[in-house]
């Protein structure tokens, strides 16, 4: 498995979507991917960060913590990095391909707004469909690419997609991100 997720993450290096690990996020979040504009080069530049508490070189992929890590803590679980990944993979290609719009960017923003300032709030049907398609088609994408790759534990990926999809049905329906339409 760890040969598969070094791969992965050098693919997407090559493919000018670096891959670093980052600690612990305030919204618990396994991995994200990120656009950014590189005022030195003037484009816009994307990125995926791999959440890991106790990581050693952020930019090298591994299968251990820093040796500062508390001697309880489990080791990493690859297969579900793995499978992180290559979901975050999936926003990259969706991203090349043109897909995450601006209102795609401006409904997840709004909804991490919303989410950190804990106030209360709503998302519009509209804003829960572009998100749920985006959060589909990064599975779908990064699907195909663990296929080409020769992975073969689909049953661990499709409960991470069932997982991660429910997420955002539950994010949608609860108090705070009710679907409405405006």
């Amino acid at each position: 498995m760890l040969s598969l997720y070094k791969t992965l993450w050098i693919r997407s290096g090559a493919e000018g979507v670096p891959v670093t690990y980052a600690g612990e996020t305030p919204n618990g979040e396994d991995g994200w991917f990120q656009v950014y504009f590189d005022e030195s080069e003037g484009v816009e530049c994307g990125s995926i960060h791999m959440v890991r508490p106790f990581y050693g070189d952020p930019r090298t992929p591994s299968a251990t913590r820093s040796a500062a890590a508390p001697a309880d803590l489990a080791p990493p679980d690859i297969l579900a990095e793995l499978c992180t990944l290559a979901h975050e993979y999936g926003h990259a290609v969706s991203w090349r391909a043109g897909n995450r719009t601006a209102e795609y960017v401006a409904a997840t923003d709004r909804m991490f707004k919303l989410l950190d300032a804990a106030a209360g709030g709503r998302l519009t049907d509209e804003e829960c469909s572009l998100i749920e398609a985006e959060e589909r088609r990064a599975w779908a994408n990064g699907r195909a690419m663990l296929g080409e790759l020769g992975f073969a534990d689909w049953a661990v990926f499709d409960e991470r997609e069932r997982a991660g999809l429910a997420e955002y049905v539950r994010i949608f329906s609860g108090d705070v991100f009710a679907a409405t339409t405006e």
